[in-house]
């Protein structure tokens, strides 16, 4: 897997592991590199003609900090927009054409009301955002992901509750 910094031979596992895997999760500890791995393994994906377009779902901060900072680094070869702020903003977002979409978890109520046809992997930062199975973040996700044949989580919380 190529991107346009070296990942670590851990890391390089972990990507080929997640393109390998239409259902995979990379538990991994606060900056062993969840962002890259999976920037890395979206790129290929993108290049390779497996994925059309990815939607990245995760904390608010995460979205705007995190993932566009990362994605030059990792995936420069991909197109990214961050659908936060007002509807108009998020929309113009969604409809940019970008490869990689992010948006946060608060949103899927307004995602479950787009046309997401072209979208075919997701991407769940901060899985445990997701944990409650009978709440109406997840029902309603559950709608929207229905097209979505790549669906890989990221976390760096392993336990609930602790131990």
């Amino acid at each position: 897997m190529a991107g346009s910094m070296k990942l670590r031979d851990y890391q390089e596992a972990a990507a080929d592991f997640l393109y390998e895997h239409d259902r995979a999760m990379i538990l991994a500890p606060v900056g062993a590199g969840k962002t890259a791995i999976t920037l890395t393994a979206m790129q290929d994906m993108l290049a390779d003609g497996v994925v059309k377009r990815f939607l990245v779902l995760a904390p608010k901060r995460v979205c705007t900090d995190v993932w566009p900072v990362e994605q030059p680094k990792w995936a420069a070869r991909c197109t990214l927009a961050v659908a936060v702020g007002t509807p108009v903003q998020r929309k113009a977002a969604l409809n940019s054409g970008a490869q990689i979409i992010v948006t946060n978890y608060d949103n899927i109520q307004w995602l479950s009301m787009q046309n997401l046809a072209h979208i075919d992997g997701i991407v769940y930062d901060e899985l445990t955002k997701l944990k409650n199975p009978s709440g109406t973040r997840f029902k309603t996700l559950n709608k929207v992901i229905c097209n979505m044949n790549i669906r890989w989580g990221l976390t760096g919380s392993f336990t609930s509750n602790g131990l």
